[in-house]
Formats: structure tokens, sequence, C-alpha cells
């Protein structure tokens, strides 16, 4: 009994002084960091002409929706002499939603940014204003670039991380100058003019803290069962990988119904024709960000508590009756809606290809 006793003493003080050392070591790394995170901001020179616009993708989420109303900000400010900084840590490129591990890690990251400069050229952004960079890469560009930090204005020395906060006025899509800039895909051609070619976006993730923005299947494919035998319409599916596996045989499959990953469609090819097509009906993510740019038709679905957070300003919505929102800046047939609506989706279908 007392050999027991003594055996629980040495591990309980083993277990404490390893507590202890622990807590030593961690505290002299985050002083360190602190030091560092300092001397970053030191560097930075308010006077300067060059103007950096900053993605630490160290806590901001490496998701296309997020990075859009990042270059939102870019695009919409003033400034000639003007950069943007994809900040990363290789080793672990994101430390933020868990969410983003299967398509954002240290074997993968390449991909994703690949595509964000993909986006990027989409919006007629000079990709030699784009630059991805390590905190050892940036000290470096600092020291022999005279700068000044333009957004975001924040930098958190602790975590040593720049926090966008991606809020949009609606000033930034009243510029109408920026509707002329999306590029048009080679892909363009599948939009033919005889056609009414509506693009939906199906999004399905199995986070369960995302599932109330999922499309509802159900309803999307009652809607493409309604509109089945139309000879004029054709409906192209925009989606991920990770969707378009769990989607393909969920979905109706007719004639006028082309899932853009079976016609090899890129990233950039989806966000064109989102921005061109006739019609676009979608949740808000990501691809929305692109068709809010437009003056074309679109109606989105499940805008959420979680999307609304996004804009900076409660005035940002009109409503239109009791079920369904415009934007501000919106024309009266760019809709928004908190549900999915069958009746809502099919009439406003109905009544776009008998106007038109």
């Amino acid at each position: 009994m007392i050999e027991q006793l003594l055996k629980l003493y040495k591990f309980k003080r083993i277990k404490f002084f390893g507590y202890i050392l622990r807590k030593l070591y961690k505290s002299s790394r985050i002083i360190i960091n602190i030091y560092s995170n300092i001397f970053i901001y030191k560097l930075i020179n308010k006077n300067a002409s060059n103007k950096l616009f900053i993605y630490d993708l160290r806590n901001n989420p490496p998701s296309f929706g997020d990075v859009i109303y990042f270059y939102h900000k870019f695009i919409f400010s003033d400034y000639k002499n003007k950069k943007i900084i994809f900040l990363i840590n290789k080793s672990i490129p994101y430390l933020g939603d868990l969410r983003f591990n299967k398509v954002f890690n240290k074997s993968n990251y390449q991909l994703r940014i690949n595509q964000l400069y993909e986006v990027g050229k989409l919006l007629n952004i000079n990709q030699n204003s784009i630059h991805l960079m390590d905190r050892n890469e940036f000290k470096n560009f600092l020291s022999v670039n005279n700068c000044h930090l333009i957004y975001p204005n924040y930098y958190n020395f602790f975590i040593g991380s720049f926090l966008s906060n991606n809020y949009v006025t609606s000033k930034d899509f009243i510029n109408l100058k920026f509707l002329k800039t999306i590029k048009i895909s080679e892909k363009y051609k599948f939009l033919r003019k005889d056609f009414f070619n509506i693009v939906i976006h199906i999004r399905h993730s199995n986070d369960n803290r995302e599932v109330e923005r999922n499309s509802n299947l159900a309803i999307w494919n009652k809607v493409l069962s309604e509109f089945k035998n139309h000879k004029r319409i054709k409906f192209f599916i925009i989606c991920d990988e990770q969707e378009y596996k769990y989607l393909k045989n969920k979905i109706l499959k007719y004639k006028n119904v082309h899932f853009t990953k079976d016609l090899n469609f890129s990233i950039k090819d989806d966000f064109s024709i989102v921005y061109y097509s006739d019609l676009y009906i979608g949740s808000n993510s990501g691809p929305s960000t692109i068709r809010f740019l437009s003056k074309k038709p679109y109606i989105i679905c499940g805008l959420d508590l979680h999307d609304r957070s996004r804009y900076a300003s409660t005035n940002f919505f009109i409503n239109i009756d009791s079920h369904t929102q415009k934007f501000i800046f919106a024309k009266n047939n760019q809709i928004i809606s908190k549900n999915w609506d069958f009746d809502l989706i099919k009439n406003f279908i109905y009544e776009f290809i008998n106007d038109t």
C-alpha cells in the first residue's frame, strides 16, 4: 500500500513538473512570437506609397466567398500602388474552422491557392499584384520595400495574425465600374443564346455547424422535374468536388440538366457562368458573391444569420414581402429568401421565361 502511494506521489510530481515545463515553454513561445510580430508591425510605414492588403490564412478561412469579399475591398480601393499578400504557415496552413482541413492542409494547400489566384484573374486583378508568402518571407519583403498596411488595419500580436472582418458596405456593390470587370471564360460557349441558361449552385456540407446552409435536394429535384420537358431551358449545376461525389447520384438526371464537373469546368469557368447566365439560383456562398455584382436576375435561398453577419449594416436589406427581401442596391428581380421554397423558385422561373 505504501509503495503504491509512493509511486502515485512520484507520478503526480512528475506530471506536475511536466505541466509547469509545458507552460513555461508555451509562455516563452508567446513572448518570442509577440516580439517577432511587433518587429513586423514596426516595418510598416504609414506614409509609404505601396499599399498592402493582407489576407492572413492563419486565422482567416480559405473559402471562395471570404476571399472574394476580400478581393472586393482591394478592387474598390482608390490606391494606385497596391498589392495583395496571402500570408501562410506552410506546415499548418489554417488554424481555424476544421471543415477546411480536407481542402486546405500542408499536402494540398497549393491547389486552393491556385484556385484563389484564378478567381482573382476572373475579377481582372493583375496577377503581379498577388503574392503568397510565409512570415519570414513577409518580414524580408517589408525590410526591403517601403509599404503601408491598408487592410485589415488590426494585427493581433498575441496570435500573430492579421484579422480581416470582411464586412461589405452597400457602397462597395453600388460601384458600377466593377460590374464591367468580370472576364468571360472560354466555357461561355455553353451558354447558348437560343436557350434560357439557368445556373444553380447546390451546396452540401457534412459539417454539423453548416447543415442549415445546405441546399434542399428534394426541392431541387422537384424543380428539375417541373421543367424537364422544357426544350429551351438548360440547367447547369455547379458544386465542388466533394459535393459532386455526393450529388451525382442524388440529383435526377434529365437531358437539360448538366453538372459543370462533367463538362470539365474549372472554378474560374463556374464563376464566369454564374455571372453571365440568364438566371442564377443558389445558396449564399462563394458563387453568389459573384452574382451580386451582376444586373441579371437571381434568387438566393437560405440566407441565414451567419451570412447576414458579413454585411456592415442592418439596413442592407429591403423587405419585398413576408418571405423575401432584396439588397438595397439590387433590382426587383434579384431576390433573397431565408427559406428554400419550391413555389417561389418555380414561379420565378416561369415569370422569367414568359417575360423574356
